[in-house]
């Protein structure tokens, strides 16, 4: 892979990582406050879970163009689905997160976030490697 494709797409996993990054680091800590704030606080606030519905929603929205743009791109050169099926996997484990009409518990929702997330960093680190190979 040569010219303009290698540091759009290499932007573009960098971008990927990043997101996918604060997306764990922030699950992460909503696991802590779900453990923390009911026992500070007796309970957790209703703009709280707001916040973090639309806060999912926003990084959702980010992650989800960046992962297909850069998957997407890098199989049509190489033709490797490697970065393109664990970039899916990661997406749909971000669903649950993402989507709070799904009613799954606040446990697994976090749980499925982190590991979506971490799929995600592997899939576009492998992504960043795939393409620089090419070059």
């Amino acid at each position: 892979m040569k010219g303009p494709h290698k540091n759009n797409v290499s932007i573009i996993d960098r971008i990927g990582i990043s997101l996918s990054g604060l997306c764990a680091i922030h699950c992460a800590l909503a696991a802590f406050g779900t453990l923390i704030l009911p026992l500070s606080f007796g309970h957790a606030s209703h703009h709280s879970a707001q916040h973090h519905e639309g806060l999912h929603l926003v990084l959702f929205a980010l992650v989800l163009p960046t992962a297909f743009i850069s998957f997407g791109k890098t199989w049509w050169k190489t033709k490797n689905m490697r970065p393109l099926v664990l970039g899916t996997l990661g997406i749909i484990f971000l669903v649950p997160s993402t989507f709070s009409g799904l009613e799954f518990s606040a446990e697994f929702a976090i749980t499925s976030s982190i590991v979506g997330s971490l799929l995600l960093i592997w899939a576009h680190w492998k992504n960043h490697f795939q393409v620089c190979r090419h070059h």
